[in-house]
């Protein structure tokens, strides 16, 4: 089920139900999150919102192997610009000649100028609603603020029913990036945007690596039982 009017009553409130049973439609296709951003936003007017990483090692290690979304999205859009709060970071990537990216807390600051300066196609917040406090506020103050210059919002997550976490479960362990507030499902991250005032357009799930990285047998599961692959992402549009 990928009609989320079928849902709609549930995201909303309006409904309440125990023990809903959900039968997801998502394409068979295995690909990579950073693969999938990058072909929607080619040619295309992008923010990315958390464009950093935790540390200049891991970005320089992800240069090296192509796989720092930043740099994807900036080689493949007609206009990249990158937000993210950590400043001291900012500077230090600076240096490696990559400009497009200001500091800012965009539900906390004041209206950014370099935002509304333009009409943008996709507002992308990639691994990063698990990583904010409240992630209703969150998304409802960028709404609130930006709606008017952005087209579409397109969030990834991780998946908290992965093969990977379900596999560690029977041995009674749990593996977690230690930032992580919350942990979601496609009906979770729905729920969420839905009272945080967006209207969804798409749900599929997608994998946190290249597909030919992975085992041939763990990507026939991963085909045949999409909901066990490791991210969510969302199109959703804002409501006015």
């Amino acid at each position: 089920m990928n009609n989320f009017e079928q849902l709609d009553d549930y995201l909303s409130g309006r409904k309440f139900n125990r023990g809903l049973s959900i039968k997801w439609n998502f394409d068979n296709k295995l690909i990579s999150r950073i693969d999938y951003l990058s072909e929607i936003c080619k040619d295309k007017n992008v923010i990315h919102l958390g464009c950093l990483d935790h540390n200049m090692d891991t970005i320089i290690k992800k240069t090296n192997e192509n796989t720092w979304l930043h740099k994807r999205l900036t080689d493949v859009s007609a206009k990249c610009l990158g937000i993210d709060i950590d400043s001291k970071l900012i500077d230090k990537i600076r240096d490696m000649g990559i400009i497009n990216v200001i500091c800012s807390d965009l539900q906390n600051d004041h209206i950014r100028q370099e935002i509304i300066s333009c009409q943008w196609d996709y507002l992308v917040c990639g691994e990063l609603v698990e990583h904010v406090d409240n992630p209703a506020s969150f998304l409802s103050a960028i709404r609130e603020k930006y709606y008017p210059f952005i087209k579409k919002l397109i969030v990834t997550v991780p998946n908290s029913l992965s093969f990977g976490h379900i596999k560690r479960a029977f041995k009674t362990r749990e593996g977690i990036n230690t930032d992580h507030r919350y942990s979601f499902t496609p009906y979770n991250i729905s729920k969420i945007l839905v009272i945080s005032g967006y209207h969804l357009n798409k749900i599929d799930m997608l994998m946190n690596c290249d597909p030919q990285k992975r085992g041939p047998l763990h990507r026939i599961i991963l085909k045949k039982f999409p909901l066990l692959r490791s991210n969510i992402i969302i199109e959703a549009t804002f409501n006015i």
